[in-house]
């Protein structure tokens, strides 16, 4: 009798601790795009979409490439070289999230919203010196750039995703940039930041382009929520060297700071809050600033 209730017992013990150890979370490879390997045994092997992931596992990513990850806390995207933890990358993908704040869903919301014609008068200067014909729309493209944000706006972001890339398809290479980047800003919409970084970042609009601003904005952010911060400042750099004080500069000049400061360089970060700061003192991020900030 002693000895089956002491197995009762140790059963009991075995049970509890497996519902009170905390869970490993496995990750799901989402998407791919250059050298991603994970370290076996064996050694460095490549992964692919679908692959799961202990969150021990170490992963390595190569120059030039980009990994997204999916578990039960959320996705993740990661396209700074290096080598990495699963586990420490699901823990800091809140951090990282919490940096950026709001500035993400506003630049996602200025992308559907009309253009702002400021954004376009202060890009003027470079402007001039396009010949004529470079900003002649023809009139269904215009349009079928119109009908994809309609969708965008109504939260159809499949049905947008197949007209932009159907309009990419039968486009010219001239036009194809602005449906590229529509593509990429649907993917972002949808949660899935690799394939919008792919396609982001294989774009290089000049300033004049009607997109340049909303370009600048969600590159640089989706580059800085997957860690590749140096990366980032050299996307914002873009726009500050045409538009140093123009009508998106103050919150450029902050999204460079925060990403100086992450990279360590707290010199350059402490510049580009003052100038970030100085440039609306009393707007809501001025005064954010100054609340967090030495800027004086």
């Amino acid at each position: 009798m002693t000895h089956r209730v002491s197995r009762r017992w140790l059963a009991a013990v075995l049970i509890t601790t497996a519902v009170m150890a905390p869970r490993a979370e496995e990750a799901v490879v989402e998407f791919v795009d250059g050298t991603v390997e994970v370290q076996e045994d064996s050694g460095w092997i490549e992964v692919d979409i679908g692959d799961s992931l202990a969150e021990d596992s170490t992963l390595r990513i190569g120059p030039d490439s980009l990994v997204e990850l999916s578990a039960e806390r959320g996705r993740i995207t990661i396209t700074a070289p290096g080598t990495y933890v699963v586990a420490d990358l699901l823990q800091d993908r809140g951090e990282r999230r919490a940096l950026l704040g709001g500035f993400m869903k506003n630049a996602l919301a200025r992308v559907v919203a009309e253009p702002a014609a400021e954004d376009t008068v202060s890009m003027g200067v470079r402007a001039a010196e396009v010949e004529e014909d470079a900003f002649d729309w023809m009139d269904e493209e215009e349009d079928l750039l119109n009908q994809g944000k309609d969708l965008l706006a109504d939260g159809l972001y499949a049905e947008a995703l197949d007209l932009f890339m159907e309009a990419e398809e039968l486009w010219g290479m001239e036009e194809q940039g602005s449906f590229g980047f529509y593509i990429g800003v649907t993917y972002a919409m949808l949660g899935e930041n690799g394939r919008a970084l792919q396609k982001l970042l294989a774009l290089d609009p000049p300033p004049w382009e009607d997109y340049f601003t909303d370009w600048v904005l969600l590159t640089g952010q989706l580059l800085m929520e997957s860690l590749s911060y140096e990366r980032a400042v050299q996307i914002f750099q873009r726009y500050l060297e045409e538009s140093p004080a123009g009508p998106s500069a103050q919150t450029v000049w902050y999204l460079t700071a925060l990403s100086q400061r992450e990279e360590g360089h707290r010199d350059a970060a402490a510049d580009s809050f003052r100038r970030a700061y100085r440039l609306d003192p009393n707007s809501e991020l001025g005064r954010k600033i100054a609340s967090e900030e030495s800027v004086r």
